[in-house]
C-alpha cells in the first residue's frame, strides 16, 4: 500500500469510521462493497488494542447512515 493511501486511513480514525459509515448508507455515494471492512482490518492491524474501538465505530456509522435515509426516505414518501 502506497504511503500517502495508508496516511489517509490512519487520519480517518475513529471519528472517520462513523462518518464514512453515514456516507457509505446514502443512496447517492455508492462506496466499494466490503470497504468499510478494510479500513476496520487496516486500522485493527496496526493498532490490535483498539480493534473493538474501530468496530464499534464502523457500526454506529452503518446505523446511523441506515437510519438516516429510512428518515429521508419516509419523508420523501
Amino acid at each position: 500500500m502506497t504511503g500517502s493511501a495508508w496516511n489517509w486511513i490512519r487520519r480517518l480514525g475513529l471519528p472517520g469510521l462513523i462518518l464514512y459509515g453515514i456516507f457509505d448508507n446514502t443512496p447517492l455515494i455508492s462506496a466499494p462493497p466490503g470497504s468499510m471492512d478494510v479500513f476496520v482490518i487496516l486500522l485493527s492491524a496496526n493498532r490490535p488494542e483498539w480493534w473493538a474501538w474501530y468496530a464499534f465505530m464502523a457500526t454506529v456509522g452503518e446505523v446511523l447512515g441506515g437510519y438516516l435515509t429510512y428518515r429521508l426516505s419516509e419523508k420523501g414518501g
